[in-house]
């Protein structure tokens, strides 16, 4: 069995991808999303060590600094290395985040140590 804990959270941000397709090129200039992030963490107990309360401020103030023409993929794995530098990297992670809470991009983490 398997326990987790989760938080969401948004935030507005404008961004560009200077490397769209020209069937897109609207997407090369900047444009501005809400993103929706969801953030899944494992616990072990019932007692929770880490509370979602705190998770969520924690979340909101890494967003606040990640921000630079980042790809929802890209957002992702920024969110997990901040996850696993904060609460050490043997848990089970989710990621998700989307644009206007439509489309987006999921990472999961299976907590096992890479070589």
């Amino acid at each position: 069995m398997k326990k987790t804990i989760f938080v969401k959270t948004t935030f507005d941000g404008i961004h560009k991808w200077k490397n769209a397709p020209s069937v897109a090129w609207h997407l090369r200039y900047p444009h501005r999303h809400r993103f929706y992030v969801e953030l899944e963490v494992e616990v072990k107990t019932n007692d929770r060590e880490i509370e979602f309360y705190f998770l969520k401020d924690w979340l909101d103030k890494v967003l606040k600094g990640m921000f630079k023409d980042r790809s929802c993929e890209q957002m992702c794995e920024y969110i997990l290395d901040k996850v696993r530098q904060r609460f050490g990297g043997e848990m089970y992670v989710k990621v998700e985040v989307s644009e206007d809470n439509q489309n987006g991009a999921r990472l999961y983490y299976d907590g096992k140590r890479r070589s």
